[in-house]
């Protein structure tokens, strides 16, 4: 399995690295700038990849902090 940041790995890549490994990719928010997280998830599936599994994690009032989605190796 690889990790990945969406943030820090170039849209053009990703698709080499999930067509080849297991991969879990990962989103962050930064609240003191105002930066929601990116739907990996979404991204993912618009790609034509079946995403496996998902999660996100958010404060009480909502504001999501993290979101991962990860396909298997096909």
């Amino acid at each position: 399995m690889v990790s990945c940041i969406y943030q820090s790995l170039p849209t053009v890549r990703l698709g080499k690295h999930a067509r080849t490994l297991a991969l879990r990719t990962s989103s962050y928010s930064n609240r003191s700038r105002l930066q929601q997280t990116f739907d990996v998830t979404q991204y993912l599936k618009q790609l034509g990849y079946p995403v496996t599994g998902n999660v996100s994690s958010q404060e009480e009032d909502g504001w999501i902090l993290t979101r991962v989605a990860w396909i298997e190796k096909h």
